[in-house]
């Protein structure tokens, strides 16, 4: 028969207890940290996007699929094309790129890219800038986790130097 002094003494259970208390809070950091990274994984894809989309645009020569046929960088399509292929985890719709044309010293914008149509080569010259800004949100999976970060928008803008001409 067990006295009630031994059972004082007792530490078997202590170890389930403190596993039960102390898990929660490991997964909990465990799980914000691959949500972190997971944020960081989608702030490089759209930072690539941009890069890549202006990169794209402002190479000499006349675009491969352009149609009817055009410069590099008044190939609206070419260039979203260009920001989609480099972003792995990210799928960007047409509306979250956004192509504009400045004139290189001022940022007075002096032509847009619309959706499915080219940009207008006689208004864009030697030494005017291209500038694709990419958008996209980054929204949690993990219900406790995605209370406090909600949604988040993440862009990035790129700008580069309009050489005309053909190799």
């Amino acid at each position: 028969m067990v006295r009630w002094g031994n059972c004082a003494n007792d530490e078997r259970g202590a170890s389930l207890i403190e596993f039960a208390l102390v898990m929660p809070l490991l997964l909990l950091i465990l799980f914000g940290i691959a949500e972190v990274g997971r944020f960081v994984a989608v702030k490089e894809a759209v930072n690539t996007a941009s890069r890549e989309a202006s990169r794209y645009g402002s190479a000499i020569g006349t675009s491969p699929t352009a149609i009817p046929p055009a410069p590099r960088y008044a190939d609206c399509d070419g260039i979203r094309e260009a920001a989609r292929e480099v972003a792995i985890i990210v799928t960007f719709a047409d509306a979250d790129i956004t192509i504009n044309y400045d004139d290189g010293t001022t940022g007075n914008i002096i032509e847009t890219c619309p959706v499915g149509m080219q940009a207008n080569p006689d208004n864009i010259g030697f030494g005017d800038r291209i500038e694709v800004t990419v958008t996209s949100t980054f929204t949690s999976n993990i219900p406790f986790i995605g209370r406090f970060l909600e949604t988040i928008t993440v862009t990035s803008t790129d700008r580069r130097s309009i050489f005309e001409g053909s190799l």
